[in-house]
């Protein structure tokens, strides 16, 4: 069985994942190409959007396309293919409804506001412990323009630090690992769970934010 990665492994893991999802492979198409061919289909951009989540939920919830990408793409040995693929296809999907919703992918300040959806509400707390209180529910792209540059460091940095405690500790890492089946029974279904709680909060920040921008104007 493999050790639980340490905290600087796993800041290393996910920086390695957000660059994977925005640069394209041939095993992996990028959140643009994926974005891309969905808005081919639809102008509807909450369709081309809910298109794209029932896709990306179906692959982060079945063994079968884990373990086939996890054979195409290179992935460190600390960590567990299931985990890694999952968390790729999650991160790939928020950036691809960015798209959709009309965002630059590389603003500089995208990484933190997929690292606050990936999080969840806690990342309220986090703005308002650095003394940025949130104006709405979520943590909206807007929201995040207006934080200054020193004060958004502080916050990814609390930010990597709480998803590793949720998501780099040893139980998760060894889901999968030490009983295979019932670890994608449990696994499936928490990866089902996030993945559409994500995929939600994705539309709203990136998508539903920028209807209520332009009904302004």
């Amino acid at each position: 069985m493999k050790n639980p990665i340490n905290q600087e492994t796993f800041l290393q893991i996910l920086d390695d994942l957000y660059k994977k999802s925005i640069e394209w492979d041939k095993h992996f198409d990028s959140a643009e190409v994926l974005a891309r061919w969905y808005t081919s289909k639809t102008r509807d951009k909450h369709d081309a959007a809910k298109r794209l989540i029932r896709s990306e939920i179906t692959k982060t919830s079945s063994s079968g396309f884990v373990a086939s990408l996890g054979g195409l793409i290179t992935i460190p040995l600390t960590v567990p293919a299931d985990m890694y693929v999952t968390f790729l296809v999650q991160i790939r999907m928020i950036l691809a409804i960015a798209y959709i919703g009309g965002k630059d992918l590389y603003d500089p300040d995208m990484k933190t506001v997929v690292l606050s959806i990936l999080l969840g509400t806690e990342v309220q707390d986090i703005f308002i412990k650095v003394g940025m209180k949130p104006t709405a529910k979520k943590i909206t792209f807007s929201f995040v323009k207006k934080v200054p540059a020193k004060v958004l460091l502080a916050v990814n940095k609390k930010i990597w630090i709480r998803l590793f405690s949720i998501f780099g500790s040893k139980w998760l890492i060894s889901v999968g690992l030490a009983v295979p089946l019932v670890g994608w029974l449990v696994g499936g279904g928490i990866n089902y769970y996030f993945t559409r709680r994500i995929a939600r909060n994705s539309i709203e920040v990136f998508i539903d934010e920028t209807v209520e921008e332009s009904s302004k104007m």
